[in-house]
């Protein structure tokens, strides 16, 4: 378990912080949350997840794209389109918030205290940026497929 360090002066882009109701927790894109969730769900999550953080974090965002790129760069439809899935998405954050030091908690215990907090399009909007996009880019932009096109310059900017 990581215990909760003092912030020192230099700013880290692997830390953000979430609210979820009226909690708020310090996440952190780190190895030790890669640690803390492939220790809970490895091997014990369904198909497209897989209990690593990497991939598990590349089938969430997948998911949630409507439109992909095909290798002409034309947007084609997402076979794989299923919506944000916000529970994969509570499992990234709290492994996250566990490596972070930010909770004690277990899966289920994290669970039971968010899942029936308040919730509409904003709350899922910001836990889908803060964990997938905000945090997530970490973990996926090291994975050598990362995500599609990522490495292309878009034309206006080529």
């Amino acid at each position: 378990m990581a215990r909760k360090r003092k912030t020192g002066k230099v700013p880290r882009d692997n830390v953000r912080t979430l609210r979820i109701g009226d909690a708020s927790y310090e996440l952190e894109a780190s190895l030790g949350a890669g640690i803390v969730y492939a220790n809970e769900f490895l091997g014990k999550l369904d198909a497209p997840y897989v209990g690593r953080l990497d991939d598990d974090l590349m089938a969430v965002w997948r998911g949630a794209q409507e439109t992909l790129r095909d290798e002409d760069g034309k947007s084609v439809p997402n076979p794989d389109y299923r919506g944000v899935d916000v529970m994969a998405t509570l499992r990234v954050a709290w492994a996250m918030a566990r490596a972070a030091g930010s909770t004690d908690a277990t899966f289920d215990e994290f669970l039971e205290s968010v899942i029936h907090q308040p919730a509409g399009v904003y709350e899922e909007a910001s836990l889908y940026g803060t964990v997938v996009l905000a945090l997530g880019g970490g973990f996926t932009f090291r994975k050598p497929e990362g995500l599609g096109g990522a490495e292309e310059p878009d034309e206006e900017k080529a």
